[in-house]
């Protein structure tokens, strides 16, 4: 169980008594959260006591698990601050906090609060555009596919398997994305709440975990929930930042943003728990940030809102979009897989023997 800080905002140190090293900013939007109600805990995917590796850019220190690898946040923030944080999550904290920042032109991504704009730019995009989902309909026919998306935020996801053919449910904590997805996709099938609200009787083909597990506190029990939801054959898809390597990197890009992010899993956490639950390992794979972090990590690059305007222009101009598509389709490596911020993984529940 967690335990109440005494440290406050006092720094951490490391094994050996000295201070822990902090990593260079890159975000800038840290939460704020109660630093007088932080609980320390063991690693969240088994339980491990973990020890001490970095402190963070916003203060908080990130713990190392010797025995799945997993990096994690403790002391970490209180559930009762985390669920306050999501309320309003993807408009406020995803999009307008970049304002009157240096990047400014992520302010101009429409959010639910301009539901037209969204729907249009989610519906403009082709599902098997996405390599990810290329990978998940090689091994599952998603026409009449059962899916149930456990924090599918504004529906994109759902929206893409189910114009693939798919029966798509959906679960999240944010009223507005829930009634985007609902009003403005026309997916029923999504509803407030949480993993814990889902039917425990019901079962599907298809259980995404998509930019979801470093989010909450209890990830073994969310990993846990959806391998119970599977069908026997189905699949679980996950998505999460990648902890493998950031035990050995020095600036370890993982850890230096989106500082909601509360632990990160590695593929030995990943395995591990595949292994306690009796899933069979399909796909594994490090792998890049969609969209990719070069403007971030190098903010010389970064496109200026002119640009970025112009870019869009020229992206609306007639056959330019086909043009994209082919020559996206002809790379042989495409530059989102480049890469090793995220584990992408997708797991099997056996089916039961003869």
């Amino acid at each position: 169980m967690p335990e109440q800080s005494d440290m406050g905002v006092e720094a951490d140190s490391s094994s050996d008594g000295r201070p822990l090293r902090r990593l260079r900013d890159l975000d800038p939007r840290p939460p704020v959260w109660d630093r007088s109600a932080l609980l320390r805990r063991d690693c969240p995917f088994c339980g491990t006591r973990g020890r001490p590796h970095v402190e963070r850019p916003d203060g908080l220190t990130v713990c190392l698990c010797p025995l799945c690898s997993a990096a994690f946040i403790s002391p970490a923030p209180a559930a009762d601050e985390v669920a306050r944080f999501y309320r309003g999550y993807r408009g406020r904290h995803r999009v307008e906090a970049f304002a009157d920042t240096p990047y400014a032109h992520r302010a101009s991504i429409p959010t639910t609060a301009e539901p037209e704009r969204l729907a249009h730019l989610i519906r403009s995009r082709r599902a098997l555009d996405d390599f990810r989902v290329q990978v998940i309909a090689s091994h599952l026919k998603l026409t009449g596919a059962r899916v149930m998306d456990l924090g599918c935020g504004v529906g994109q996801l759902l929206n893409g398997l189910h114009s693939l053919g798919a029966t798509v449910e959906g679960i999240d904590p944010d009223p507005d994305a829930v009634e985007f997805a609902r009003s403005s996709l026309g997916l029923d099938g999504v509803r407030l709440g949480s993993h814990a609200d889902v039917d425990g009787t019901a079962r599907f083909d298809l259980v995404v975990l998509q930019d979801v597990l470093e989010h909450v506190l209890d990830p073994r029990a969310l990993f846990t929930r959806a391998a119970h939801l599977l069908t026997p054959g189905g699949f679980l898809y996950l998505w999460t930042p990648n902890a493998t390597l950031a035990a050995e990197q020095d600036q370890p890009l993982v850890l230096r943003g989106d500082y909601e992010h509360l632990q990160f899993a590695s593929t030995r956490t990943i395995l591990r728990l595949a292994a306690d639950l009796a899933l069979e390992p399909i796909h594994l794979e490090c792998i890049g940030f969609l969209g990719s972090l070069e403007d971030v990590a190098h903010p010389h690059n970064a496109s200026p809102p002119r640009t970025a305007i112009l870019r869009a222009r020229i992206r609306r101009l007639p056959g330019v979009r086909q043009l994209a598509r082919i020559r996206n389709s002809l790379r042989s490596s495409p530059r989102e897989r480049a890469g090793t911020y995220h584990v992408f993984a997708l797991l099997r529940r056996p089916l039961p023997r003869a």
